[in-house]
């Protein structure tokens, strides 16, 4: 196996979790999806590639809602 550094540039994901080291509630929501986006996974219901745009989608909603 080779592991290069991630590209922060290109995954917005890198954005929201430096978003959620400062904020505890975002933090606690981006934990809770994450989990019911991989077991969802697990079961087959979503990719693996979706889960990262599924995160971002709900993160989005959730903070148009406050």
């Amino acid at each position: 196996l080779s592991f290069y550094a991630p590209d922060k540039d290109t995954s917005e994901i890198f954005d929201l979790c430096k978003s959620a080291i400062s904020d505890n509630s975002l933090s606690c929501a981006l934990n809770a999806i994450n989990e019911e986006c991989v077991k969802s996974f697990l079961q087959g219901k979503i990719s693996f590639l979706d889960i990262i745009p599924y995160i971002k989608k709900s993160i989005d909603k959730s903070v148009s809602v406050c």
